[in-house]
């Protein structure tokens, strides 16, 4: 399956940085806090690359379900029977195993 393993782990601290931080700011002595945030930001960062790559992700299963398509083949397929939405459909379900 298409994943981005390093996505949220590369980006989560800039995240928080930028974002967390802005929203709620905090010392270094907060670490309860800082903790909380460093995990949110992480999990938002999952979610997110999660959303990004489902549509590969149905792509690719496409492919694998049907071996004699090719990757031009497999969009215009998948496109046809399912339009925009397959960059959507089943991400819940991804999202869910995180």
């Amino acid at each position: 399956a298409v994943s981005l393993p390093g996505i949220p782990f590369m980006f989560s601290d800039s995240f928080r940085k930028n974002v967390a931080d802005k929203i709620y700011p905090t010392t270094p002595e907060d670490v309860q806090v800082n903790f909380v945030k460093r995990w949110s930001s992480l999990i938002s960062t999952s979610v997110a690359a999660t959303y990004l790559s489902q549509g590969m992700h149905n792509f690719q299963t496409a492919m694998q379900a049907d071996q004699s398509l090719g990757y031009a083949a497999a969009v215009r397929s998948v496109m046809k029977e399912h339009g925009f939405a397959i960059f959507m459909k089943g991400a819940e379900a991804r999202v869910g195993l995180l």
